[in-house]
């Protein structure tokens, strides 16, 4: 459902902040750490940069180590929604 959303904010920019933050909360309590690659594996390229938004907000992304999520930019439209919040 997370991917469904971040379409819909691709394409109409619609967000649905609160509802994305909640699943993301709920996918974290289970997942815990795993969490993360397994989001970005799972999300396809074009949308990873609302994903790292949400994930930085979150204080979820690792500093280290690098990786090529450190590569991809911030959607600054979603992340002053989710400054909102």
């Amino acid at each position: 459902y997370i991917k469904r959303l971040l379409k819909r904010y691709q394409k109409s920019g619609e967000l649905k902040s609160h509802l994305l933050l909640n699943h993301f909360i709920c996918i974290y309590n289970v997942f815990d750490d795993a969490a993360t690659p397994l989001l970005f594996y799972k999300i396809d390229k074009e949308l990873w940069s609302v994903l790292k938004t949400f994930l930085l907000f979150l204080g979820r992304i690792p500093e280290y180590p690098k990786t090529a999520i450190h590569d991809v930019p911030v959607d600054v439209e979603c992340l002053g929604i989710l400054n909102k919040v």
